[in-house]
């Protein structure tokens, strides 16, 4: 018995060493002797340990109740207060959908800050076809063609149900089977222990929240899931449980890229801040409805495999250029930098798609005490832009959230810092940045060309 127990550590530690030996050749060999390598490494899909979160992910991120003549935006700090909602009215089914009004500004102004009324809201636009397959328990009884939305309007009186899209302005009523239980309504909304005052201001094609006074915004900090490119490789270039396929390793200046099946399938790997971009140039586009893109962005984010997903949500889709935008959520903000921390973007055509994001996610909350962070109001910082030079027409959207910084003592840490992200010409930046200099805008929000951003 003595001779198999150390029999059985001497393979084990056999196999330990293998493995480190043939990871060493995976990372270094191809990447840095700067000439072309093959390694054979097993290429096959595993079944996720990630749990289906579809329904979560294409939540409303924000939600909004008017009372007594004042907004508020309401977040719960230690949980999912969206969720919640959803959960008091699932068992609701639409009955029939009503047909498209189209608002005046002002008709559509008064509508959303109707007293009484609490809005679930989206930050980019949600197909009502796979709006209504996953918020509701049964899918309505009267099919109707798909449309657009970014708001569900619930009136707390009445307890009449209303879609709204702010970019057409245009609203659909919906009537439901049986009226929504109110009561459970505003016990869900009870749970809300952050609550954030605005005022609405149409920019471009949206109503904004433009927070009012200084709002008082929590600071976090979290331990890492630092993924290495073998999971990567492993969760996107496999094809089923087929037979181990070549992976080719290349250096290309910062990029160590991977390919797969004569260059079809490619993965960029950033050595310096985890970036990575995958790329499949022979695989069939999703229909071109704006339900069946979404759900297929949704499913090639799963692919990825990261625990993060928990915290990711839709927040847009890029018509012009296809473009699914997913981002993690923390306390009710979303996460935004330049880095794609938080951030998974899928892209599809006809024959081929892309997947940007970061091999750095989100683990778990780490307690600290720091105090909360500050920010001026919304109108303070567009007036500090005005006066750095900035025409702020060309400002399409403000949007409170975090700011992913790297922790001063470990590479395991995130710091997540509140900030004020302006959209100008599409583009997020922190309004810090700008007003700095680390961010350089012309007048019209033009960035402009430097040695940097080149």
């Amino acid at each position: 018995m003595r001779f198999r127990h150390f029999l059985f550590r001497i393979v084990l530690i056999g196999l330990i060493a293998a493995s480190v030996g043939f990871t060493w050749i995976i990372w270094f060999n191809p990447a840095h002797m700067e000439h072309k390598a093959t390694s054979e490494v097993t290429v096959k899909t595993t079944t996720s340990a990630v749990k289906h979160h579809e329904t979560g992910v294409f939540l409303p991120t924000r939600i909004i109740e008017t009372q007594a003549g004042t907004t508020r935006l309401l977040a719960e700090s230690k949980g999912d207060l969206s969720a919640r909602v959803r959960r008091n009215v699932k068992s609701g089914r639409v009955q029939h959908v009503g047909a498209a009004t189209k608002l005046s500004n002002s008709a559509y102004a008064a509508l959303l800050s109707r007293d009484n009324t609490v809005q679930m809201t989206y930050a980019g636009e949600m197909s009502w076809q796979l709006f209504d397959k996953l918020y509701f328990s049964k899918s309505a009884r009267d099919k109707t063609n798909d449309f657009e939305f970014n708001r569900i309007i619930v009136n707390l009186r009445s307890g009449a149900l209303t879609l709204a899209n702010d970019r057409q302005r245009q609203t659909h009523k919906l009537q439901m089977s049986k009226k929504l239980n109110l009561v459970a309504l505003n016990g869900a909304l009870s749970h809300a222990n952050l609550s954030y005052p605005f005022n609405y201001q149409r920019m471009g094609s949206r109503e904004v929240a433009l927070f009012q006074g200084d709002v008082k915004i929590p600071t976090y900090t979290y331990l890492l899931d630092k993924q290495n490119a073998n999971h990567y490789v492993t969760a996107l270039m496999g094809s089923g449980n087929r037979m181990s396929s070549a992976v080719d390793a290349k250096q290309l200046g910062e990029q160590t890229v991977y390919t797969v099946d004569n260059n079809n399938q490619r993965l960029a790997v950033d050595r310096n801040d985890s970036m990575m971009q995958y790329e499949n140039f022979v695989v069939s586009g999703p229909k071109q409805t704006d339900s069946a893109v979404l759900r297929a962005a949704y499913d090639d984010m799963m692919r990825l495999n990261v625990n993060e997903v928990d915290d990711m949500s839709y927040f847009g889709y890029q018509h012009d250029s296809s473009t699914v935008t997913f981002r993690t959520y923390v306390g009710g903000l979303p996460i935004i930098n330049d880095m794609l921390n938080g951030t998974v973007t899928v892209t599809h055509t006809s024959n081929s798609k892309r997947i940007a994001f970061s091999g750095d996610n989100l683990a778990v909350a780490i307690p600290t005490s720091e105090t909360d962070t500050t920010l001026p109001a919304a109108q303070t910082v567009l007036d500090q832009l005005r006066n750095y030079g900035l025409d702020t027409s060309s400002v399409s959207d403000v949007q409170l959230g975090y700011d992913w910084n790297k922790d001063e003592t470990s590479t395991q840490v995130a710091d997540l810092a509140p900030t004020y992200y302006i959209q100008v010409n599409g583009d997020y930046y922190d309004y810090k940045d700008v007003l700095n200099g680390t961010v350089k805008l012309t007048a019209n929000g033009t960035r402009a060309q430097t040695a940097d951003n080149n």
